[in-house]
Parts: C-alpha cells; structure tokens; sequence
C-alpha cells in the first residue's frame, strides 16, 4: 500500500496492491482514512490493482480507440 497526500490539492491517493484489497486489516484502515480525510474537506481517492495483464489489456484499448 501506498498513501499520496497532495494537501495543495485536497487530495489523498491511496495505491493498493490485490493483495493488499484482500486484506481486511488494509481495508478497515482505508475506511477510517477516508472518514478522517473526507471530514477534512479531501478528496480521497483509491487505486486497486487489477487482476488481467496490463500489457495485453493495454493493447485491446488502443485498438478499440483506433476505430473509434
């Protein structure tokens, strides 16, 4: 897990890895995070890892976009 706080931006960015969403102890940490934060006025955001291949998920969007 990684926590990002921008406090010029009011923003708190929070990386986890998959095995960081299973973990329940990392997730009621989050929670109180974001009440801690969104009482003080900061946008928190949340960024999971996923769980298909970056590489070949990469591709099938370039080639969606390209026809579009």
């Amino acid at each position: 897990m990684e926590i990002c706080v921008l406090d010029d931006k009011k923003r708190v960015e929070v990386w986890l890895t998959n095995a960081d969403s299973r973990n329940t102890e990392i997730n009621d940490f989050v929670e109180k995070l974001i009440k801690d934060y969104n009482a003080r006025k900061y946008f928190v955001v949340i960024f999971r890892s996923g769980t298909e291949n970056l590489l070949d998920s990469t591709e099938l969007l370039l080639q969606h976009n390209k026809t579009i």
